[in-house]
């Protein structure tokens, strides 16, 4: 009688007497789990048997029976023809199964034949990644694509071809197709030992994503890198102009941006294409400023002095307009706001070093300092005491409708003590901020080929975007102070925005690192609307949006992991094994050796090890087997040389 495996995952436990003439008892050398095979129906039999203590011991099987499946709800059912402990072949249909087992046996190859009745064949693929037989039979008209080892097709079913020729003649014949894999496969890159692996959203930009594309295309830098940009000099332009809405309120625009980039990465460059309509303007300004200065401060010097009396009462002193700082402290920006010269500022800088290693930001003055910015960020509001007595004493303390963005670039060197300083993340500052820690493109950049970015047609459109807007002027109350449009939600679009705050509620505190999130949402979402002359916030610009945050809510997240040079857990364990099987001078080892040997955490945790190992094989390091009743773990020839 053949030899047959039932390969089961669940069946109720028998609790009574067998009583049924046509059921043999068969030898049973093997029983396994498995998931996902559904109901068995109408092709073959099983009941499990358990000892006196419960424990499964053996099964009843009845293979090409007529006879129902006593257990309709059980899963995962597949019979193997054979020893499980000699070679394996595979091939769908219980008929085709007994044929090839018995053409099997009559060659040099011999083996063990699994097998599901033909009406499971969506469930054969998974019987194939357990068993990993070595070889897959089928037909023309069924291909199978199997990685793990040949795949042999036929023109007709098993069972016909191997009625009235032996198998060594079948092979021989034209009706055959071989397909020989390569087992192993080529070594996939592991997932914990890649660096960055969080694409960027650049469509997210709406009309402006192909803005982002040129200026990475014509500075060689990460789209990344250029979509900060974009969004830094978006922010330093709408935040003059209009409020974000959120909730029942409206909130600035204002962003603050993080960017890691090395020496030589490409930043500079990226700011002066993303801002360079914005730097225009101020310089326009701030040529006119000068000549107005320069006419003040002729006519205090010069007329007499009723003259001069009239002037000064008719005639405001000028004040700088430029927008965008390169070098600057806190206090120097609190005193503009304060003192009435400017309600709009951007720090856009590759220096972010100045930023976190200035004046402002020494000891016994940072945390004001960071009170001052997440103020400003979440209420326009800026306040400065100073000592009546003071030298430059002044009654102004406190200034309102304050809007300010952050772009600021910096070396590893300089962010990551930042992002690991407890009081830069408890007051907010980081929590505030959009992160890019995309690796620059040193290395892989062509500087044979030559590119004009200054007469490319997507740029000089979306300068002239700019420049049109920043010489509208920020709209402003007849007393001077700023006249911002609070931007209204289009249909859907607060809904939108709500179930966006609930789909990342679980992963927020209040005062965590992702508290902010959703109003950043809202923010950048304002912005893609403004630029793009919507009268309202839609849908789409807050779908961008979301992209946008959850790039950088990824970023953060991942930053601990891509800065740490501590090797992963799948590069731990693959490490072990390839030093073991060294050892031991082999190619394989088992499961129980690992499970009892194997580096923390996976050392006896069979689950995690699992999963460890699975990642593995799927990169084709390692290939899981069976061999009888015992689990092997056979290492890839490739990395043992």
């Amino acid at each position: 009688m053949t030899k047959t495996t039932l390969f089961i995952d669940t069946l109720p436990a028998y609790t009574g007497n067998i009583y049924h003439d046509d059921l043999p008892c068969v030898d049973i050398s093997h029983v396994v789990d498995a998931d996902g095979l559904d109901g068995m129906t109408g092709q073959t039999a099983g009941i499990k048997l358990f000892d006196k203590d419960g424990k499964p011991k053996s099964v009843l099987i009845y293979p090409n029976g007529r006879k129902s499946y006593p257990y309709p709800q059980a899963k995962g059912v597949a019979v193997v023809y054979g020893e499980l402990s000699s070679p394996i072949h595979a091939v769908l249909g219980l008929d085709n199964a007994q044929a090839l087992y018995n053409a099997l046996q009559g060659t040099s190859k011999g083996g063990a034949v699994v097998s599901l009745p033909n009406h499971l064949e969506t469930s054969f693929k998974a019987v194939l990644n357990t068993f990993k037989p070595i070889c897959v039979y089928t037909t023309h008209d069924k291909p199978i694509d199997y990685p793990h080892g040949d795949v042999i097709s036929h023109i007709a079913p098993l069972s016909v071809a191997l009625a009235n020729e032996t198998l060594a003649e079948m092979m021989a014949g034209d009706g055959v197709k071989v397909h020989q894999a390569d087992t192993w496969g080529e070594l996939a890159p592991l997932v914990n030992s890649t660096k960055h692996h969080n694409p960027y959203p650049v469509d997210a930009f709406g009309e402006l994503a192909g803005v982002v594309k040129a200026i990475s295309h014509h500075t060689q830098t990460p789209l990344s890198m250029a979509g900060q940009s974009v969004l830094g000099a978006l922010s330093t332009i709408g935040q003059m102009f209009v409020n974000a809405p959120f909730g029942y309120e409206h909130k600035p625009v204002s962003l603050f941006l993080l960017t890691q980039a090395p020496s030589g990465g490409g930043k500079t460059q990226v700011n002066k294409l993303a801002y360079k309509a914005i730097h225009d303007h101020d310089k326009q300004a701030y040529k006119e400023f000068i000549e107005l200065m320069d006419e003040y401060t002729q006519a205090k010097e010069t007329l007499k002095s009723k003259e001069r009396a009239d002037y000064l009462a008719s005639t405001n002193k000028p004040t700088n307009p430029t927008t965008t700082l390169k070098d600057a402290t806190i206090e120097s920006i609190l005193d503009r706001f304060i003192m009435m010269e400017s309600y709009n500022q951007s720090w856009a800088s590759d220096e972010a070093g100045a930023f976190f290693g200035g004046h402002s930001m020494k000891a016994d003055t940072n945390a004001n300092a960071l009170t001052s910015y997440t103020t400003l960020w979440s209420s326009g509001e800026a306040h400065r005491m100073r000592s009546s007595r003071a030298k430059g004493a002044t009654y102004h303390t406190n200034a309102y409708n304050c809007r300010i963005t952050l772009d600021l670039a910096g070396q590893a060197v300089i962010i990551e003590p930042a992002l690991n300083d407890p009081l830069l993340s408890g007051q907010g500052l980081l929590a505030r901020c959009l992160f890019s820690f995309e690796p620059s493109l040193i290395g892989q950049r062509d500087w044979l080929t030559e590119t004009n970015p200054y007469q490319d047609y997507i740029l000089k459109n979306y300068w002239q975007r700019c420049t049109a807007l920043l010489n509208r002027g920020m709209p402003t109350h007849a007393d001077g102070t700023p006249h911002r449009h609070n931007m209204p939600f289009g249909q859907g679009a607060k809904r939108a925005l709500q179930e966006y705050q609930q789909k990342i509620e679980h992963e927020q505190a209040k005062g965590g690192r992702l508290e902010h999130y959703t109003a950043y949402a809202s923010r950048i979402a304002t912005l893609l609307a403004f630029f793009s002359d919507s009268e309202c916030v839609e849908v789409r610009h807050l779908q961008g949006a979301f992209e946008l945050v959850e790039y950088s809510m990824s970023e953060r997240i991942n930053y601990s992991d891509m800065a740490d040079n501590e090797p992963s857990d799948i590069q731990k364990l693959l490490a072990w094994l390839i030093k073991r099987c060294k050892t031991k001078k082999t190619d394989c080892l088992n499961w129980s050796v690992i499970y009892i040997g194997c580096p923390k955490p996976m050392l006896k945790n069979s689950k995690y090890l699992k999963e460890i190992l699975e990642v593995l094989e799927n990169a084709s390091y390692v290939c899981i087997e069976m061999k009888g009743k015992t689990k092997i773990i056979r290492l890839n020839p490739e990395i043992l040389v």
